[in-house]
């Protein structure tokens, strides 16, 4: 009987080649859903269990793979969307031909949120109890389904994959279901079918809203002492990262991130900073991130490289207890009344306050990054999305934007300056300014003295 060769195994190869295909068999076998140990592995490629350790290695040193504490490789567990999806196609909706035609064109197509677009689409059918080829009916009909989902939606009686604790809370006001529109149109066009463009429009939700609540410059500086009297020390360092980088609630108490110091020489100003690496669970990949406020530098000066920055054994209570903290400093910022919260309306400020209080931050830190880099979407984007046109709801010039375009509280002061939104021409120059002690160009502080050495930041 004969044996299948594998690829690699080919002797026409060059000896690069074949190792570049073991090393991605090796990776794609070692992480969800296959989730493989060596022994496994060594059996599928043909080779030793000590060859395999080897380009494990060889993977972990390029970040593709995680070590634990122990030096163990890291078993990682697939992403919630992906998780369902995996299940979904093993339901009676999966085997739809309709659906495996959607999902065999979107892989072709590389979408990567393909697998978050079919959960989606299956909570559409069960909120509706209806089959997927429902929707390749009459554009009329469907329309009709799409109004009838959406006021379940906001009525909280959507399907949900997810138990919930109290069914109450998950009203949704007037909030528009986007994300499951994106799905249900593109079931839809992908099986060949066009939408009229007067149906399933994609109508506009509060996100141009939310993404204006924030906290300006000064009120960084209030939360930052605020924090630290209040509820000391580590909530502090954890309320500064938050601002600098922007994570996630979620990443922000489970990732481990790796601190790299770096100098430089800005217009006389010598400079210190930090590139910092950052693993986003949602977009299971990891972005690199700037620290530059000498309160941010201060801080990792005090942690370790691959260590939580909490010493939180609960991570969930951890959040949460941070959540109440940024709500209290809310309050004291006059953002919004405790005693309303059983009252506030979906799509108001106040309400987004109370109940997305870590994103608040989030939106906070892009905010901030677009005055320091001089409006470059594309630059804050890449710390953040996959997409630049992610960023487009923020990159959207405020009126305070366009008349002060020009102005770097570094190299081009105005003469009354705003301590509330400070903002520069580049990064780079963002970077001396906090390294001059908050000073312009020709206030150069000479009292500082930073050892010099080549940087290579691509955003510095």
């Amino acid at each position: 009987m004969s044996v299948e060769r594998l690829a690699w195994d080919n002797p026409h190869l060059r000896d690069k080649t074949r190792r570049k295909l073991m090393r991605e068999r090796v990776l794609e076998l070692t992480l969800p859903p296959h989730n493989k140990n060596k022994n496994q592995i060594a059996d599928a490629i043909n080779r030793s269990t000590g060859f395999v350790y080897t380009l494990q290695r060889e993977l972990v040193s390029e970040g593709k793979l995680d070590l634990t504490d122990k030096g163990y490789i890291k078993k990682r567990t697939l992403p919630r969307d992906q998780s369902l999806f995996e299940d979904l196609t093993k339901t009676e909706f999966g085997q739809f031909a309709a659906v495996k035609r959607w999902i065999q064109l979107m892989r072709q197509d590389k979408v990567k949120d393909f697998h978050y677009q079919v959960t989606n689409f299956y909570k559409v059918c069960k909120t509706l109890d209806v089959k997927p080829n429902a929707f390749l009916d009459d554009i009329e009909l469907v329309q009709d389904m799409w109004v009838r989902f959406v006021e379940k939606f906001r009525n909280g009686e959507s399907f949900y994959m997810v138990k919930q604790k109290n069914r109450t809370e998950l009203k949704t006001g007037n909030a528009v279901p986007n994300h499951y529109l994106y799905s249900v149109r593109s079931f839809i066009t992908r099986n060949g079918k066009q939408i009229p463009p007067s149906y399933l429009k994609i109508e506009s939700n509060h996100t141009d809203n939310y993404s204006y609540v924030m906290l300006n410059d000064n009120e960084r500086k209030v939360g930052i002492d605020y924090m630290q009297e209040k509820f000391g020390t580590e909530i502090k360092n954890i309320f500064v990262l938050h601002h600098e980088f922007g994570p996630r609630s979620e990443t922000l108490f489970s990732m481990k991130p790796t601190f790299v110091r770096q100098t430089t020489t800005i217009d006389g100003v010598s400079c210190e900073y930090y590139k910092v690496l950052i693993f986003e669970q949602k977009q299971n990949r990891r972005y690199q991130k700037l620290a530059i406020t000498p309160e941010a530098r201060e801080v990792i000066k005090t942690l370790e490289d691959g260590k939580l920055i909490h010493s939180h054994n609960d991570k969930k209570a951890g959040r949460e207890m941070y959540n109440s903290c940024l709500r209290s400093l809310y309050q004291k910022l006059g953002r919004y009344d405790p005693r309303l919260q059983d009252n506030l309306d979906v799509g108001t400020e106040e309400w987004y306050y109370h109940n997305m209080p870590s994103h608040v931050i989030r939106h906070s830190c892009v905010h901030w990054l677009m005055r320091a880099s001089g409006e470059r979407a594309d630059v804050v984007s890449s710390m953040f999305w996959d997409k630049p046109e992610t960023l487009k709801v923020y990159a959207k010039n405020s009126l305070d934007a366009i008349l002060q375009q020009g102005v770097c509280y570094f190299c081009n002061p105005p003469d009354e300056p705003d301590p509330n939104a400070i903002r520069y021409c580049s990064i780079r120059h963002a970077l001396a300014y906090y390294n001059n002690g908050g000073r312009a160009k020709n206030e150069i502080n000479t009292e500082r003295s930073v050892h010099i050495s080549n940087d290579s930041n691509a955003y510095v």
